[in-house]
């Protein structure tokens, strides 16, 4: 925890955002009290080392609930709201200057059905997710051979808001044979007015 601290100190001496990801979502039942005391304590202990950027990971796990979660809400989408709906507000009520993303479970277009408009999963997010948190989008692919403007627009009008994209072009984690070392292809400066952010996935 002090080298934590530490890191994320000298983070912000450099005007670096220190962010921390959790990935709940392999066993997390949503409706559970004690499961979500337990992110709440995570949460409060990174709080406390100085942590400020939070991301939620609801990425590559199936879309299943727990018998209890299907009796608590109507949808794998709606339970993910709930959750971190309930996480922001929780770190909103510790300090002012936080800030949060989600991954969500369909995060390119090939989840959605190719039809991203038609998604369910995605229109619940939209309805239902609050608004401060950014939500992120890897494209029509998990990595994309491009990300076009028009696929972004369309994308914001079904979750409320311009998608964070996180950049699977140079990730290896799928062939850790290849190091992917060349220039950014397939993104044109067009879509930089219809995201909220970019953040790079590198190689291993």
């Amino acid at each position: 925890a002090a080298q934590l601290r530490e890191l994320v100190e000298e983070a912000r001496a450099r005007k670096v955002n220190f962010m921390v990801a959790i990935a709940p979502c392999l066993d997390v039942v949503y409706s559970d009290a004690s499961d979500f005391a337990a992110l709440q304590r995570r949460l409060d202990q990174l709080l406390d080392l100085g942590v400020r950027h939070f991301a939620l990971l609801f990425d590559d796990v199936p879309p299943t609930m727990m018998r209890a979660d299907e009796r608590a809400f109507p949808s794998f989408a709606a339970a993910q709201c709930h959750f971190a709906n309930a996480a922001l507000d929780h770190l909103k009520s510790r300090a002012q200057d936080v800030a949060m993303l989600f991954c969500p479970t369909e995060y390119c277009a090939a989840f959605a059905g190719r039809d991203v408009p038609a998604s369910a999963y995605l229109r619940t997010l939209g309805a239902e997710l609050d608004p401060e948190i950014g939500v992120f989008w890897t494209g029509p692919d998990i990595v994309s051979e491009a990300i076009d403007a028009n696929g972004l627009r369309e994308l914001a009008a079904v979750i409320g808001r311009k998608p964070v994209i996180w950049e699977n072009f140079h990730a290896n984690d799928y062939d850790i044979r290849r190091v992917h070392a060349g220039p950014l292809g397939g993104r044109s400066a067009e879509i930089l007015d219809l995201v909220d952010g970019f953040i790079t996935n590198p190689n291993n």
